[in-house]
């Protein structure tokens, strides 16, 4: 996956804290979308590809928490940073329960506004390379491929739809494990994932 700089959304109805922060963010090589109201910007997010949305919680026609919700449902990758006042510490804190990564608090510091931001990337970057290698690890299907290895495990299967059966390893020597030949149901299974261990090579495999 070929890790690009996160494209940001900066809203702000305040034109000097507004551009402080868009200075610090370009300094950082960020690309900077500035937007002064929550309506505007809900409509650049819908209309382009945005990944970090960084703004304050009070804005006029529609305020920073409104704004996290709607982006969120349009976009439910998107990262958002929410600034907010010494006196709107707990609505801030709310805010992180419908989906926002992170708040920080006014005055603005660089240091402050720099990590946050490059926080937000690596989380967004690491959970779409999760996602885009996920269809590789599963063949490019959902459906869970099981190794059965008796009729046991083949009625443990059955209860699993979504499974598919694929090897049937019923002729692999027990006594190559020195499986134990006692009875007990739970261990005959412990010797049928011991089996299991055996024939895809493992050195160890914990039921």
């Amino acid at each position: 996956m070929i890790r690009k700089s996160p494209t940001i959304l900066l809203v702000e109805d305040d034109v000097e804290n507004r551009n402080a922060m868009a200075k610090i963010l370009q300094s950082a090589a960020y690309d900077v979308v500035e937007m002064d109201n929550g309506q505007s910007a809900l409509g650049h997010i819908l209309e382009n590809d945005i990944d970090i949305l960084v703004t304050d919680l009070r804005l006029p026609v529609m305020d920073g928490v409104e704004l996290l919700k709607r982006a969120k449902a349009a976009h439910q990758e998107i990262e958002v940073i929410l600034i907010t006042g010494y006196g709107t510490v707990e609505v801030a804190a709310e805010a992180i329960k419908e989906g926002a990564y992170d708040f920080i608090t006014k005055p603005i510091k660089k240091a402050q506004l720099l990590r946050t931001v490059e926080k937000a990337a690596e989380r967004q970057y690491l959970s779409r390379e999760n996602r885009e290698l996920r269809p590789q690890l599963t063949g490019g299907s959902n459906s869970r491929r099981l190794i059965y290895v008796s009729s046991e495990m083949r009625n443990i299967a059955r209860m699993a739809p979504s499974c598919t059966l694929t090897v049937s390893l019923a002729e692999i020597p027990v006594d190559a494990m020195s499986a134990s030949k006692t009875t007990s149901s739970s261990v005959r299974l412990s010797g049928i994932f011991a089996r299991l261990a055996w024939a895809l090579g493992t050195k160890t495999y914990s039921a």
